[in-house]
Formats: C-alpha cells, sequence, structure tokens
C-alpha cells in the first residue's frame, strides 16, 4: 500500500486556517532515505479541541522517535517528512481509515453466545420496591461491597456539576452507607462482606461506624430521623493466608451492622469462630420469649489453585480448593451444634458457589473439574443433598430465593470488567435451616440487581424476611 504525494496538499509560507477546512500544519525536515518504516507503526491521527492533530513514533536507531505534525510516507520507498505541509480533511480521513483497517488482529476470539441459552439480563437502574414487613420478623440485608472505601469518601463525581442540557440519564447514587440503609427502609440487620479492612486498622473502622450513624439532610426533620446502628467487624488475623496488598492485611473480612433498638425487643450476642482467622464468618445470635435465631454472615473461600498455609507455620497444607472444602465441614459442624441446642440456623452471605445451571450466565462453571466438586460437596453439607452414604448427612438447608422463586434467572455477581448481564451468577444467598423452613418462619426473600443497586461493587445486595418470634396478631409493623 503506498502512499503518494499527491495524497497530501504542500504549500509553503502559509501558517492560517484554509477556507476549505484543512490545516496548516508546519513540521521538522527529515532524510528519511536510510529507513522505511512499517505503517502499522507510522501514523496514528487523533482529534483534540476542535482540531485535527497528528501523531506519529518510529523506532530510529534503537530509540522511539516522536515525530508531531504532518507525515507522509511511502511503504515502497524512504520516509519523508515535508516542512509546510497542508493536511485536507478528506487526507485525515483516509489516513485514519487506513490505520484502522492494518490494525493486528485481536489476540483471543471473540466468544459468541449460543441461541439456546438463557437471554441477557436487562440492565435496570430502578430499585426493587420491598414489601411490608411482619411485626415479629427482621429483614436481613447482605451484600459484598468489594471493598469500604468508596463508602467513606466522596465520589470523584461529586466534584463536577450535573449536566444541564441533552437526555438525563439515570444515575447511580452516591456510595452512602447510611443512604442504603434509609432507601430500605432502615433494616434490622446488613451483613457486608469483603470489606478489606485490616485487623490494626481502627481509624477505618471508626470510620465505618460514624458512616452509618451520620445524619443525612433528609433526616434534618426530628420526626423523620432514622434509627442508630453499631457495627461488629471480623477481620482478618492470619499473615500468611490474608496478607493483602504487599501485607497491608487489607483484604476479606466482613462486618455485621444491627440496628441498636433491636436489644430493647432480644437479647443480642455477636460472636466469631475460633477455626476462621480469614475474618470471613461471624455468627448473630438473637434470642426471643420462645426461640432462638443464630444467622451466620459468610464470605466463603473463592477455591483457586493457590497454596494455604498453616496459620501458625506458614507450611503449605494444600490448595485454596482443599481450605473451601475443609470450611464447608467446619461451618456445617457448627451449624449442626446450634440446632441441637435449639437455635433455628439461618446462613447468608456470599458462598463463592453458584448452585446450579440455573444459577450462572451465560452457563455455568464447570472447569476445571475442581469447581464441580466444591458444588456438589456444598450441596452435600448445606442443601438437599446426600452424603456418599446417600443418606442426608448435612444441614439439608433450603436455598430461599431458590424455593421461592423456582426457575426464574436471577443474578448477583456481575463483573465490572464486561458489560452488565453478559457474565453473571448467583453467588450471594440465604440458605435456611430446615426446621426454620418448614415452620414457615422465612416470609421473603429478593435481589437488587440493578447496576444502582450494586454500586461501586461488583455483587448485588440481598435481603431476606425471618420471623423471629412466632405472629400472635398479624399486625404490619410500622418501620421507622
Amino acid at each position: 500500500m503506498g502512499c503518494a504525494i499527491d495524497k497530501v496538499r504542500c504549500e509553503r509560507g502559509r501558517s492560517n486556517r484554509r477556507h476549505d477546512g484543512s490545516f496548516q500544519m508546519s513540521m521538522a525536515v527529515a532524510h528519511g532515505n536510510q529507513h522505511s518504516i512499517d505503517t502499522t507503526r507510522v501514523l496514528h491521527l487523533q482529534r483534540k479541541a476542535g482540531a485535527y492533530t497528528e501523531a506519529a513514533s518510529r523506532k530510529f536507531r534503537g530509540k522511539s522517535i516522536p515525530l508531531r505534525k504532518a507525515i507522509q510516507h511511502d511503504v515502497t520507498g524512504p520516509t519523508r517528512l515535508i516542512a509546510n505541509t497542508t493536511l485536507t480533511r478528506s487526507t485525515w480521513r483516509f489516513y485514519s481509515t487506513m490505520s484502522r483497517d492494518i490494525s493486528p488482529p485481536p489476540a483471543k476470539r471473540r466468544k459468541v453466545a449460543s441461541p439456546n441459552l438463557a437471554p441477557t439480563p436487562t440492565p435496570t437502574l430502578a430499585p426493587e420496591p420491598l414489601p411490608p414487613l411482619d411485626a415479629n420478623s427482621i429483614r436481613v440485608f447482605s451484600w459484598n461491597v468489594n471493598g469500604i472505601t468508596p463508602f467513606l469518601q466522596k465520589s470523584i463525581e461529586s466534584f463536577f456539576p450535573p449536566p444541564t442540557s441533552g437526555k438525563k440519564k439515570a444515575t447511580v447514587p452516591p456510595a452512602s452507607l447510611r443512604g442504603f440503609l434509609q432507601r430500605h427502609n432502615w433494616p434490622s440487620v446488613l451483613f457486608l462482606q469483603e470489606v478489606k479492612i485490616a485487623t490494626k486498622d481502627t481509624k477505618t473502622q471508626d470510620a465505618v461506624k460514624a458512616a452509618i450513624n451520620s445524619r443525612l439532610r433528609s433526616e434534618s426533620n426530628a420526626d423523620r430521623e432514622g434509627p442508630v446502628y453499631e457495627a461488629h467487624f471480623t477481620l482478618p488475623n492470619d499473615s500468611y493466608n490474608a496478607r493483602g496488598l504487599r501485607g497491608s492485611g487489607k483484604v476479606y473480612g466482613i462486618c455485621s451492622i444491627l440496628r441498636t433498638d433491636l436489644r430493647k425487643r432480644y437479647e443480642i450476642n455477636v460472636r466469631t469462630l475460633d477455626w476462621d482467622k480469614e475474618g470471613r464468618i461471624s455468627v448473630v445470635e438473637i434470642t426471643g420469649r420462645t426461640r432462638k435465631l443464630a444467622i451466620f454472615n459468610i464470605y466463603a473461600v473463592n477455591g483457586t489453585e493457590n497454596a494455604f498455609r498453616d496459620s501458625e507455620t506458614g507450611a503449605v497444607k494444600g490448595t485454596r480448593h482443599d481450605r473451601k472444602l475443609d470450611v464447608h465441614r467446619l461451618l456445617m459442624a457448627e451449624c449442626l451444634e446450634l440446632q441441637r441446642d435449639g437455635w433455628d440456623v439461618l446462613l447468608g452471605g456470599d458462598m463463592n458457589v453458584a448452585p446450579d445451571a440455573r444459577d450462572g450466565h451465560p452457563k455455568l462453571r464447570t472447569f476445571p473439574q475442581q469447581h464441580a466438586i466444591n458444588r456438589a460437596d456444598f450441596h452435600s453439607k448445606f442443601l438437599e443433598g446426600k452424603g456418599k452414604s446417600g443418606l442426608v448427612e448435612g444441614l439439608n438447608g433450603v436455598d430461599v430465593w431458590r424455593k421461592m422463586h423456582e426457575d426464574e434467572r436471577r443474578y448477583t455477581y456481575y463483573s465490572r470488567g464486561r458489560e452488565w448481564g453478559t457474565s453473571c451468577d448467583r453467588v450471594d444467598y440465604f440458605v435456611a435451616g430446615r426446621d426454620l423452613w418448614e415452620r414457615g418462619m422465612v416470609k421473603n426473600s429478593g435481589i437488587l440487581d440493578s447496576e444502582a443497586e450494586r454500586g461501586p461493587s461488583d455483587h448485588c445486595p440481598i435481603w431476606v424476611d425471618v420471623e423471629v418470634e412466632p405472629q400472635r396478631g398479624g399486625e404490619v409493623a410500622v418501620v421507622k
């Protein structure tokens, strides 16, 4: 492909804009009779500040030489730079089109979805209206926030004025913990996963406590003030398996946020588990007049081939897949022991397992094979699965959202690196103990699967309504 001189109109002695829409560009003169330039690397044109400019770079005697201004080149011969070159609009279009046509092919073949797969979820920004709450029930939200920092600082968008013209576009609400609580009618409990706070970072922990109680402008009137909340952190204490970036310890971690007025109605206790050193699990124990409810806040292990080390010695004990299976076993034992002691059990959070084919889009993850093994183990330990003996050996719990919504396809994880709805999974959910479910104590559940509710995270919030005490009057609570 050659590029002849008649493609560029050259004039000397002019520096102003021409009436035919071309632009005058002066430049250096280089004698290129010794070197030729590959057209894929020589010319890149871009439009900036209402004017056409050109930029080019080439290898010249081992050095990368930036060449500003206009350039004329010929791949069949030497490269020449002509002084005082005028580049017309049509010539600019020719070069810009040429540079796109000769771009290198993509490194990977683009995946094309099969027509038999489930349809891509439709993006939505409207929040889902929540049903009224029964008098003796509590509403529990769970959300993997993928880092608490955006909720403690101003968004960069807040420093720019909103657009005054053009079509209005629905916006994602600012990342505000108090705002989230208010928007969803002040829930009783909010579980956060993957807060990424170091154990010794008390400043950030105090900032979270302040953020959940800092009054919003809409709470200026006394009759519109929301409730007070308390925050309980479970953070990593394992220098071998929860190091974080450059050993900062800012990795994993969960936070259980509770309304303080719950303590007026119930006895509340929040505890951790001795075998969890990575800050992944805490238990909120709620004791009423006649029933006891243990709610688990869970950020489950993500199975990988990375090494899992002994938390005391640092010796390699297996992979993160092995650790995931071990946590399944330990957590199941904890749940069964609570049930034997008369507790109802409810598990909630990011389980890092999509239960079945309905819970993955465009398809369920089955490779490498260990993911399928982890899924089967989760079913046998917590859901309606059976052990190797063919008998029910685990919790025999109920996937609440799936049981209530049957074959509906909704998801909770939406990768931020891909277009909304093109790659998503339902890995966040609540699992109710069999007795709790069969007594009808679980009333409702939902997924807030919208870009607005996802906020700065890559997970969407989920919620469930559960009775702590059996109903006596059927009244509806007025939630402040």
